[in-house]
């Protein structure tokens, strides 16, 4: 059975595809427990998860294809993966004309 996931890595294009939401996992689960992003074209993506380092908590960042960009600490992980995927929702929205 097919359940629509797809593995990517790092330098997947699909990553920075306008309006894609992708979980990041620690496993095959499809459980986001690492992180959210959604990518916003032209080579980049708004992550909330791990921060990168061992134990740091969650973070906000901007990543591009060749750099990063540490925007916020994240004190509340639930909040933080609601305003990703409201981010991801107008982003679509916009892209496809959706009022």
């Amino acid at each position: 059975m097919d359940d629509g996931q797809i593995t990517l890595t790092g330098e997947s294009p699909e990553l920075y595809e306008r309006g894609r939401l992708v979980a990041h996992t620690s496993d095959d689960s499809g459980i986001a427990d690492v992180g959210l992003s959604v990518g916003l074209g032209d080579g980049w993506m708004l992550f909330v998860g791990d921060e990168p380092g061992p134990g740091l908590g969650w973070c906000v960042m901007l990543y591009g294809q060749t750099q990063s960009l540490h925007v916020a600490t994240v004190q509340d992980a639930d909040f933080a993966r609601e305003m990703l995927e409201r981010i991801a929702g107008a982003i679509c929205k916009q892209a496809t004309g959706e009022k």
